[in-house]
């Protein structure tokens, strides 16, 4: 093991030294090429682009841990839809769909906006802040430790009086981050105070709403294309509640599931061929971070009754509500989840994340950030920590 940790150290030492190895990603016209080897050794490659309705759309996104090997984690992710809905039911908007993310509503970024980072352009405006940073202990035991590193890409969407941060982050353990935060000014007042709070010396009734951000994550694991499944973990407390069983469960077919917080469910991607030096299947874990302000649908909204779903690859299905239904599309995504088969698959993993906003006088004159965010996490990616033996 300690030969192993000397060799990897050599590995990234060299290519530190040597400014990195060639950049192996291409990107079709339109699209640009991101490649950050961060301070540890580790490497994150991928494609951007800048459509009207989703905004920043990344493919072809690989990581190669330091001094292991160059691997393919997503064919494509985005932001598949924002459902912003006003806690008196004045206004519901699908803002993907209604005014979109790119195109018109694309901030054109700032210095300001990007401290001791780089813009990234798009022709004229520059689309996102690229920033390398520190993100604290990678990992501390005793007297020795680690530090960690992130690339974070950020771009920004103006709606109305609101301000909308797309954010991704990709931490040098393999982790992927992302998150919406929300900024602006208050955009709705009313009369009755049952739907919101007072703000300002006028008293106006600043009401609530509920933001629920759907992702859309199109995995491709590994070296071979489209050989993907999906597994459901859930831990079950025995009847006194000292014990915990952790049970696998495979998923058969496309549908549509919620968090369950007494069994701590989440989901993983795993490749069905490749496997690490241990023989266990290379995976990413779908972590979620965030589950106290849930959003609860209106009969009509069939396509908003899951917290995730998993349906088998379709070009024209990229919009959770209001897609697109030119060649014979579904609308929404209770019509994508049609019981195709997933195991070995090219699988899509849809995710909501949701924030409720409950105005406060601090929401005067601009409204401070609110995030959020989720997580997907390399499980069995190594044969062990990949941050630990680097000089």
């Amino acid at each position: 093991m300690r030969t192993e940790r000397w060799t990897r150290t050599a590995i990234v030492l060299a290519a530190l030294l040597a400014g990195g190895a060639a950049s192996a990603i291409t990107c079709p016209g339109g699209s640009f090429a991101i490649d950050e080897t961060l301070a540890t050794g580790a490497r994150w490659e991928m494609c951007w682009e800048d459509l009207d309705a989703e905004g920043v759309v990344l493919r072809d996104v690989h990581f190669t841990p330091p001094g292991e090997t160059r691997r393919r984690v997503l064919k494509e992710a985005s932001i598949s839809q924002i459902h912003l809905v006003y806690d008196d039911d004045s206004e519901r908007r699908l803002l993907v769909s209604d005014a979109g993310l790119g195109g018109a509503s694309r901030v054109d970024l700032l210095p300001a906006d990007c401290p001791s980072g780089t813009l990234l352009p798009d022709g004229p405006v520059d689309v996102l802040c690229r920033q390398v940073d520190g993100r604290g202990y990678a990992w501390k035991y005793q007297d020795t430790q680690q530090q960690g590193y992130w690339l974070t890409l950020t771009g920004i969407s103006r709606i109305g009086a609101q301000r909308w941060l797309a954010r991704w982050r990709f931490h040098d353990d393999g982790t992927i981050e992302p998150g919406i935060g929300a900024s602006g000014q208050l955009q709705a007042y009313g009369q009755d105070a049952d739907f919101g709070q007072p703000v300002g010396a006028e008293g106006d009734i600043g009401v609530g709403w509920v933001a629920t951000t759907y992702w859309r994550l199109d995995f491709d694991i590994g070296t071979n294309p489209g050989d993907d499944l999906v597994e459901r973990f859930e831990v079950a407390p025995s009847a006194n509640g000292l014990k915990k069983s952790r049970s696998t469960t495979v998923l058969a077919s496309e549908g549509g599931e919620s968090l369950d917080f007494q069994l701590k469910r989440s989901w993983r991607v795993r490749d069905a061929v490749t496997t690490n030096s241990e023989g266990h299947r290379i995976s990413y874990h779908l972590e979620p971070l965030q589950a106290g302000h849930h959003y609860v649908p209106k009969a009509a909204e069939d396509w908003a009754d899951h917290d995730f779903a998993v349906s088998v690859y379709d070009p024209c299905e990229r919009l959770v509500a209001g897609n697109p239904t030119a060649g014979g599309c579904a609308a929404d995504l209770d019509g994508f989840l049609d019981g195709q088969g997933v195991n070995g698959a090219d699988v899509v993993l849809w995710y909501r994340t949701t924030y409720h906003h409950y105005p406060r006088d601090e929401d005067a004159p601009y409204i401070a950030t609110r995030w959020q965010s989720f997580a997907v996490v390399p499980r069995d990616w190594t044969h062990e920590n990949p941050l630990v033996g680097l000089p």
